[in-house]
């Protein structure tokens, strides 16, 4: 690790440089719906996927606001707009529209894809259906609510986090440690969290993953971050109390010839290298 560093150094600036890339679109595959294993829903559930090859996180339900006693004259357009929506989705397909009242009419449409593969069709199902004069056009469902509450959340968490949780972490480190030693666990995570989030976005092309994933990522990391780096601190300044130089104290005893470096164990009753 430390004779070949700037190897080591220019991997790890590919992979976060990689990894930070493809997590961008992280939250776009992860999903907030939790199942209740037994439940009378996750059974209606499974009937649907089994014998009519539907997934109820992956439907969406176009509804159609009316002025009075004109919802089943605007039928025939509020199916034409659930054709269109449809056709915008993977596997999605009109299942029927009916009249839910004298003033709202609802379309169904239903598909095969999972809730973190439907939300990504929501805009341009929108779009396609459009509006129909008179009246108000609305998209939900599962993925359309994800789709809606995935910005909000994300804002609240990243307020939470980076306003919050970080300042005080930040003015917590800097009195342990009492010099710019406090920028290291911000440095060491900067590079674990983006790379950890690119595995996650490669598992959660073929797992159900919780959106807060991402951040118990970010704050076991951080965590992590500030453990290791109180130990390292810790013994690079014992070893330099103890008579080192500050070479040494970082990377043991380092011989002159090509300059390579050798590695000790260190321990309260000296160096045993190794």
């Amino acid at each position: 690790m430390i004779r070949f560093r700037w190897a080591v150094l220019a991997v790890w600036v590919v992979a976060v440089v990689a990894a930070g890339s493809a997590s961008a679109g992280l939250s776009d595959l992860l999903t907030n719906r939790f199942v209740l294993p037994g439940s009378d829903s996750e059974k209606a559930a499974n009937i649907l996927k089994d014998h009519f090859g539907q997934k109820p996180e992956g439907s969406f339900t176009l509804v159609v606001a009316t002025p009075p006693g004109q919802a089943e004259a605007l039928l025939p357009k509020v199916r034409a707009a659930g054709e269109r929506a449809a056709e915008q989705l993977p596997t999605g397909r009109l299942a029927g529209a009916r009249a839910a009242s004298d003033h709202v009419a609802t379309a169904s449409i239903v598909s095969k894809l999972q809730t973190a593969d439907a939300k990504v069709h929501v805009a341009a199902m929108r779009s396609a259906a459009g509006e129909i004069p008179g009246s108000t056009t609305y998209l939900t469902g599962q993925a359309a609510i994800e789709h809606d509450l995935d910005p909000v959340q994300n804002h609240d968490l990243l307020v939470g986090e980076l306003f919050i949780a970080i300042p005080i972490a930040m003015l917590i480190l800097i009195y342990v440690f009492g010099s710019l030693a406090f920028l290291l666990p911000f440095m060491l995570s900067a590079a674990a969290i983006p790379v950890t989030l690119g595995v996650v976005w490669i598992f959660a092309h073929y797992m159900t993953l919780s959106t807060y994933l991402q951040n118990m990522v970010m704050l076991i990391g951080l965590g992590i971050a500030i453990d290791y780096t109180l130990l390292m601190v810790y013994r690079y300044r014992e070893e330099h109390r103890s008579g080192r130089s500050r070479i040494e104290a970082r990377f043991g005893k380092i011989s002159n010839k090509r300059s390579a470096v050798h590695v000790g164990t260190f321990s309260r009753g000296g160096r045993k290298p190794t």
